[in-house]
This record gives C-alpha cells, structure tokens and sequence, in this order.
C-alpha cells in the first residue's frame, strides 16, 4: 500500500499532471458554461441564424489561422531569449498584415453571403478584421504563457470568455436585438477579455518583459526565414485542415440552406467542441513535455502509448453510450427543432474517437522536421472530402452527404494516427 501511495503522489506532482489539471479545470468549467448556456440560446435564435453564424466563423478560422502564420509556436520552444522579440515582431507583423487583408473583403460582403445563400451574412462581415486580430493576438500570447508555464491565466481566459460570451447571447437575445447579438456577442467578449487577462497577467507575472526590447528588423528576418517552415509547411497543411473541416458549411449552404447547416453546426458544437478544448490542453502539456524528451534524447514512446491506450479505454464505451441517449438528450437539452442535430452527432462518434488520438500528437511531424507528411495528409483528406460531399449534392441528400464525408475522416484519422505512432517508434530506434 506504501508504494501505491508513493506511486499515486509521484503521478500527482509531475509537471506534466499539474500542467494538465490547471488547464483542463479551466476548460471544463468553460464548456459547463457554453453547455449551461446553450439551451437559453436555442431558444433564442433559430436554426438558419446559428447557421448563418457559424458560416462567419469558419471564414474567420481561416484568416486567424493566416494571421498567426503559425509563428506563434515558435514562441514555445525558441532556445535564446534574446531572439524572442524578433520572434513576437515577425508574429505581430502577420496580425497586422491579414487583419488588414480582412478589411479589404468587406466591400464585398454583399457577394460574398450572395455565395453562400446567407443574405443577413452582409450586415454582420464589418466585424470580421476585429474579431480577427483580437483572435489573433490571443494566440500569440497564450504561447507566451505556454512558454512561462502560467497555465491558469489562460484558464482564466477561457473561463471569462465563454461566460462573457454566453452573457452577452443572451442578454441582447432578450433584448430583440435578433442575429446581430451572435456577432457582437462573439467581438465584444473576445476583445474585452483579452484586454483584461492581458493586462492581469503581466502586471501579476512581468510575462511580456523578456519581449520589451524594440526588435531589429534584420533579426526579424532572420526569423522568420529560420522558422520558415511553419507558415510554409504547418500553416498550409492547418489551413487545409481548417478547410477540409468547413466543406460542409461551405459546400452544401447553397444547396440546402442556413437551416440544415445551422442544425449540423450546432451538432457539431455540442459534440466537437468539449473534445476540441480537452485535446487542446493535452496537445499544449504533451507537446512541451514530449520536445522537452527529445530535447534531452530521452524516449517518447511509452507516453504515447500510453495516451491511445486511455484515450480507447475510456472512449469506445463512452461513445456507444452517447450512441443510445443523443436524440432524446438533444432534444431534452436544446428543444424539439433540434432533434436533427443529435442524429447528426451520432455520425460523428467515430471520426470525433479518431480525432481525439491523432489532434493530440500531430505535432510530432514538427519536432521530427516531417511537415510535409502532414501537409499531404491533409491535401488528401480535403480532396476526399470534397468528393464525398458532391456525391451528397449529387443525389440532394443531406444526410448521405455528412455520412460518406464523415466516414472518410474517420478512415484518415486513423490512417494518420498509425503514421504519428511509426514517427515516435522510428525516433527511439535511432536514440
């Protein structure tokens, strides 16, 4: 009993545990937030306006992920600290740049929800370069505090995020302000609490002083030509990711309308979110635990193992339970209009189980210099989805349409999942 207990407090001290536990507290009581929230809203607001949302959204996902050029991980793990304010100038540069990009499409946001058959689209696109570069600069600082190991400031952030947000839904929901409350609900949260968590942290933390130093442009350079791979290799093939994850937003609104993707995308929110921000934290605490192994030339393997091995244990039963109770408990948590989107997240299970192994470790390719694996996993990924949905299109079936996209995300995840294990195994033999 002696050495259980002993074993038991060894696990609980790690950093590794800590570092995990401060992030996932923060996350839970996010989506206890967003999920407590989430049944006052759907009431609030049909189908076709969480569509029409959520079709903003996944265009600003892609200029965010442009924005941060994913310049920002190298804030992560760059050895010299001298480098780290031509580091945070080349990342506040491309914020900068797109963020400006951004305004020049708002002339045309009258053709643009044209497009997509989401006419209130246009009234709301004005808010994109905003919530853009608040997004944006977000990123940036939460690898400043991935770096310090100041994991509950960006708890906080998620927390204070998701119940401004929630808040603000609601309140303008009540008020009759109609769609418009989801967009300024989404810009005024993410705007106010950056500010203060910002704010908080360093005067708290001191976590911006190793980057006061005015940067020297030909030092900028030379960073980001140093780390060009990032936004060549692991923008692109996140990009295409983002893409790949938005087909059906993209490719079937104009099709079947702002109601059926409002239904799928509230489905999709219900079910991939919680695993999005769980996989999140586990991804920020395995990536600086696992590069921090390879670092010191020390093994990988059993970690990894060790994550697949959990996450099937837990996950299989899980998810058949989940398989038995999502129609009714949709409809329970969200009110009969939405019985379709528990339907929809019964398709999901597999791929979101495949997704919660492979999301975690993908940034294996980067420690290893195989980007361009990655790359090409996600090129071939977009290009099957692509033809899965026009096959849906093709006989004017929704459902059929998810199901065959959904299934070939399911097969490449775990295709890419095998490939990630075969980089960890291929690492160790050399050591």
């Amino acid at each position: 009993m002696k050495i259980k207990n002993t074993y038991i407090n060894k696990v609980l001290q790690s950093k590794l545990i800590r570092s995990t536990g401060v992030l996932l507290s923060g996350n839970v009581l996010a989506q206890a937030i967003t999920l407590l929230a989430y049944p006052v809203i759907t009431r609030l607001y049909a189908p076709d306006e969480m569509g029409t949302f959520n079709l903003f959204v996944s265009i600003f996902s892609i200029f965010v992920l442009l924005a941060n050029a994913e310049y920002h991980q190298v804030l992560v793990f760059h050895k010299e600290k001298k480098d780290l304010p031509a580091v945070m100038g080349v990342c506040v540069a491309c914020v900068l740049l797109v963020s400006g990009v951004a305004w020049l499409t708002v002339p045309f946001s009258g053709k643009i929800a044209e497009l997509f058959n989401a006419p209130n689209l246009r009234y709301w696109y004005w808010i994109l370069p905003i919530y853009v570069a608040a997004t944006a600069l977000w990123n940036i600082c939460d690898s400043v505090l991935v770096r310090s190991k100041q994991f509950r400031y960006i708890s906080l952030y998620l927390v204070l995020l998701a119940l401004l947000n929630a808040v603000l839904k609601i309140t303008l929901g009540y008020g009759g302000f109609g769609i418009g409350s989801l967009f300024v609900s989404a810009l005024l949260s993410s705007v106010v609490v950056l500010v203060f968590v910002l704010l908080y942290a360093h005067a708290k933390e001191g976590i911006f002083n190793a980057y006061k130093e005015r940067p020297n442009l030909l030092m900028c350079k030379t960073m980001a030509v140093l780390y060009s791979k990032f936004p060549t290799y692991s923008m692109t093939r996140k990009g295409v990711n983002l893409l790949s994850k938005a087909l059906p937003v993209f490719i079937l609104s104009a099709h079947f309308g702002m109601t059926q993707i409002g239904l799928f995308t509230m489905g999709l929110l219900l079910a991939h979110t919680p695993i999005n921000v769980l996989c999140g934290s586990l991804y920020k605490t395995l990536f600086r635990h696992v590069s921090e192994k390879v670092a010191q030339g020390q093994p990988i393997l059993p970690i990894i193992k060790k994550y697949v091995g959990v996450v099937l244990l837990l996950g299989v039963p899980f998810f058949a339970l989940l398989y038995l109770i999502l129609p009714d408990f949709t409809v329970l948590l969200l009110g009969e209009p939405w019985r379709a989107s528990g339907h929809y997240i019964r398709l999901m299970l597999p791929w979101l189980l495949a997704f919660s192994i492979f999301t975690v470790l993908d940034f294996l390719p980067e420690l290893f210099n195989k980007q361009e694996g990655l790359l090409w996993f996600e090129i071939i990924t977009l290009v099957l989805g692509v033809m899965a949905l026009c096959v849906g299109v093709y006989v004017q079936n929704f459902v059929v349409a998810l199901a065959l996209y959904l299934l070939m995300r399911f097969v490449m995840y775990v295709a890419g999942s095998i490939w990630l294990i075969r980089l960890a195994r291929t690492y160790e033999e050399q050591l």
